[in-house]
């Protein structure tokens, strides 16, 4: 680091150093997306950057929030992306433009994002933003539309408490990983016992797979 700004290296795929990048602060999360990072820095600002001209430059960039936050997780989407924020905000943008497209907030998301990939999970897949994070009493999972920002799914699983290391699969199924390798899946699309998320309705639990190593 150098006077509070978080520096980098350009690589060739042959291994030689192309150029030394001085970012304008201290990183907080850094995604890439459609040959483009996408940075977030703990002023609370966003920013795209990506080669010009042989050279690593700035973009756009995107403004703090009204209550400034810092942006904690960037998932990439296919048009769009989305950042999610220290202050639970959720905020989709268009991966052109950097134009707002949808703004919603999740406190589930918040406390997730505070954890380590163990714990909390990320992806963008079929359209939509998908979210999971395990904790002593469950699992919890929320999809959001891209596009839109409606939520497409959101259910809270009795999943063991020894939960961890999860993901959802493209067909929609929620993974988690126990002790004594012990692989759980649930069905997230099943209808049965919906109810309010606090209840911890569980989805369809599919089986549990046990790997002797």
């Amino acid at each position: 680091k150098k006077e509070k700004a978080d520096t980098g290296k350009r690589i060739s795929p042959y291994g030689e150093v192309l150029e030394d990048i001085v970012f304008k602060g201290e990183l907080s999360v850094l995604s890439s997306a459609e040959n483009t990072l996408i940075i977030g820095l703990k002023t609370g600002t966003a920013g795209f950057i990506s080669v010009r001209e042989a050279e690593t430059k700035t973009v756009r960039s995107i403004p703090s929030l009204a209550n400034p936050a810092v942006p904690q997780t960037v998932i990439s989407g296919k048009e769009e992306f989305c950042i999610l924020y220290s202050d639970a905000s959720l905020c989709s943008y268009d991966l052109k433009t950097g134009t707002l497209l949808w703004e919603t907030q999740n406190p589930q998301l918040k406390a997730g994002a505070l954890q380590t990939e163990q714990h909390f999970y990320t992806a963008y897949e079929n359209g939509a933003y998908h979210f999971a994070y395990t904790e002593k009493s469950g699992t919890y999972t929320v999809s959001y539309d891209s596009k839109s920002g409606k939520i497409t799914g959101e259910k809270m699983i009795r999943t063991q408490k020894d939960a961890r290391f999860p993901l959802i699969t493209p067909s929609l199924y929620l993974i988690v990983c126990g002790n004594k390798w012990i692989v759980s899946g649930y069905d997230l699309k099943n209808k049965e016992h919906s109810g309010a998320l606090q209840n911890l309705n569980p989805a369809k639990n599919i089986g549990n797979t046990t790997y002797n190593f």
